[in-house]
Formats: C-alpha cells, structure tokens, sequence
C-alpha cells in the first residue's frame, strides 16, 4: 500500500511539472524565429582533416574568445554553440585542422541562413555578423 501512494505522488508531481516546460522565446531575435541561433555545419565530404578545433568569441571582445569543442571525424556535423554566444549580433570563430595541410570545411549558420563559409588547411579565424549570408555548398 505504501509504494502505490508512492507512486500515485510521483504520478501527480510529474503531470503538474510536465505543464512547466520553459516554452518562454522572448529571448529569442525576430530574425531567427525558429529559435537556433548560430551553429557550425562541418561538411564531411569535403573535410579531410581528422579533427577541427574550434574556438568561439564575441567579436570585438577578446576576453570571450575561448576553446569551445573538437570536432572527429563521424561526430554530429551540425552543432548549435553554447548559449553564451547563440544570440549575440557578431561572432568571432577560430579553426584549426588536424592534421595540418588537409582541408577543411565548414559553415557558420545563424538560424536556418548560412553566414560564412570558412575553408582552410592549417587556422582561419573569422568575425561574421548574423544578418551576413554567405553559401555552404556541402
């Protein structure tokens, strides 16, 4: 009997907190109204590097800029950037390929438009703006 009441008070907390989900996109720009913010596509194809090394900032703040992630060969190809920089105006990105002098390929989207696409063999760095547009191609 009391691990039915157990129960029957887990029922009931989880029904009055699935109505809590945070569904608030006041935060979010008109000029993206699906809500993605930027997020960086690695084209695999065209990607010959075994790992991307990927650095984020705001532009014109060095004192953000810092290491975000290192991207395999087989990891998810699009990724959304952490929440710190996902809605700021400008972005600084940095890469680096591993190993040096193959290429690599990638686009720096905001929402579902593709801003800048950034080529490279060894480190390229980039300020883009999100209303900047720019083709991906992979």
């Amino acid at each position: 009997m009391q691990r039915l009441s157990r129960l029957a008070v887990l029922a009931a907390v989880t029904l009055v907190y699935s109505g809590c989900e945070n569904k608030d996109k006041s935060h979010v720009p008109q000029s993206d109204p699906a809500g993605k913010g930027w997020s960086v596509k690695v084209c695999p194809n065209e990607t010959k590097a075994d790992t991307v090394e990927i650095w984020l900032g705001i532009a014109g703040k060095p004192e953000t800029q810092r290491f975000w992630k290192k991207w395999n060969v087989g990891d998810p190809v699009e990724i959304q950037v952490p929440e710190e920089f996902r809605y700021v105006p400008e972005i600084w990105i940095k890469g680096t390929a591993t190993p040096e002098n193959r290429n690599v390929h990638l686009c720096l989207k905001y929402g579902d438009q593709v801003a800048q696409k950034m080529t490279f063999d060894k480190q390229e760095e980039k300020k883009v703006k999100k209303e900047d547009k720019g083709e991906c191609g992979c």
